[in-house]
Parts: structure tokens; sequence; C-alpha cells
């Protein structure tokens, strides 16, 4: 009879980090507003140390129309618009982003992501900095986080979520890992 609880509890506690891990990820996909199975994300990873503050996730992306001109400021992109179109491959990417002693995306193109002075989470393309000022660096962030074939779409769609709502990172350590 002790044994047989044993085993039962064994697996009641596996069904419920389950169910926790499935929580925590409606909750993310309820921030991107999309079925991650939809738009090529999987192999979801969220790590968190509530002591130090920091976060991190990380995902696995898979599009068959990845475009490179798809990062480009619209004014470079409309004179490529046809041969964009060709371009297009498949490509499967590893994102990781988060917090550790700086806010970061690694895995795609280099994007910076910091909080200015105010305490708002900014993400900007360095590629732009001198050419965008800081609306215009918003606008094309925000492309790319509704542009489901960019690796980076989620990462930037929650870093703007962060922004949006303006949640400091114990707040969004909570929703990640309080049930």
């Amino acid at each position: 009879m002790t044994n047989e609880l044993r085993i039962e509890i064994l697996s009641l506690e596996k069904t419920l980090l389950e169910k926790k891990k499935q929580l925590f990820l409606n909750r993310l996909e309820a921030i991107a507003n999309c079925s991650f199975a939809k738009v090529g994300i999987s192999n979801i990873e969220i790590v968190i140390n509530a002591l130090e503050n920091t976060w991190q996730l990380s995902y696995l992306h898979n599009t068959l129309n990845f475009n490179a001109n798809d990062y480009a400021n619209n004014e470079d992109s409309e004179d490529n618009e046809n041969e964009s179109k060709t371009l297009s491959t498949m490509k499967e990417t590893r994102i990781i982003f988060g917090k550790l002693n700086k806010y970061f995306i690694k895995g795609g193109i280099k994007l910076n992501v910091y909080r200015n002075t105010a305490g708002e989470l900014r993400v900007h393309n360095p590629d732009y900095e001198f050419d965008l000022d800081l609306e215009e660096q918003r606008i094309l962030v925000r492309e790319y986080s509704s542009n489901y074939n960019l690796p980076e779409w989620l990462a930037i769609k929650i870093m703007l979520y962060l922004s949006d709502n303006n949640w400091d990172d114990q707040s969004w350590i909570n929703h990640l890992s309080v049930v």
C-alpha cells in the first residue's frame, strides 16, 4: 500500500509539473496572441532566478519564408520588393533572450535592448541608429514583432509587452513562475 501511494504521488507531481509548464506556455501565447504551433515556435524553455532577479527564455523558430530583407527599414525595402519575394528560404533558429546582467536577444540579428533612465524598456536595431529617430525605431521594431517569419519576433513581442505594460523584472518573473 505504501509503495502504491508513493507511485501515485510521483505520478501526480509529474502531472502537476506538466500542467504548470502548459499554464506558463499559455500565458506566453496570450501575450503573443497566437498559437506557437501555427507560427513555428517550439522547444520553449523558461529559466528564472527570483533571488537574482534574472530570467531567460529560449525557443526554436522554424519558417519556410525567412527573408533577410524583412529586417530592412520600409524605405530600404521598397526598392527590393520584387527581389525579396524570390529570396525567401527555410530557416531554423534558436533564440535566447531575457535579462541576466543586462537585457539581451541572441540568435538572430543584433538588437539593442535596454531600460532608459525613465525605466522604459527599449528595443532598437543598431543598423539604423543614426538613420531613424526613437519613434521610427519603435515603428520598425513593432513591424518585426508582427512578422512571424523573423526568428526574433516572439522575443521582441514579449519585450514590447513588458514595456507597454510598465512591467519590471520581478513582475515578469512572477508571471512566469506563480500559478
